[in-house]
């Protein structure tokens, strides 16, 4: 959250001047959603606008998981325009791991997919490493982004 920044660390006076200005372009409240992998690549996805800090903070607290989610699927996609010559083979997992993996897209923990399931928490977390490794993914919600892409699950 742009709002916290300050608190957390000394701005130059040059960071302060962004602050001012995207202010004066009604850009008053923002945060940004970071995003790792795959490998050594990292991004950033931000949304500003012009709501009050406190309603602004409120509505990215309760969106969070759908703003990493959207970030993480934008950035596979730059990604696979940018970067790939050959169109990618489409990922193959196991019902299971589909079936797992749609309800992590649902915000679903692996403890709740395992009492839907009636599996053991260890093998819903089994079950979304064998998919991020079969997905080429670094983590969960990277892995639900690849998934999405290719069409595999329908949150």
């Amino acid at each position: 959250m742009w709002n916290s920044i300050g608190q957390h660390y000394d701005l130059t006076q040059t960071q302060k001047q962004v602050f001012q200005e995207a202010a004066e372009f009604h850009l008053r409240s923002g945060g940004a959603v970071p995003i790792h992998g795959p490998g050594a690549a990292k991004a950033s996805f931000a949304v500003a606008n012009d709501m009050p800090e406190d309603e602004f903070a409120a509505l990215f607290k309760s969106q969070r998981h759908e703003l990493h989610l959207v970030a993480t699927y934008a950035h596979e996609r730059m990604m696979q325009i940018g970067f790939n010559d050959e169109p990618a083979t489409t990922p193959k997992l196991t019902s299971r791991e589909l079936e797992v993996m749609t309800w992590s897209s649902r915000g679903k923990t692996a403890w709740e997919i395992a009492e839907i399931l009636g599996l053991s928490e260890e093998t819903i977390r089994d079950h979304i490493k064998h998919a991020c490794r079969k997905l080429n993914t670094s983590n969960k919600t990277h892995a639900i982004a690849v998934a999405l892409l290719h069409g595999l699950i329908v949150p």
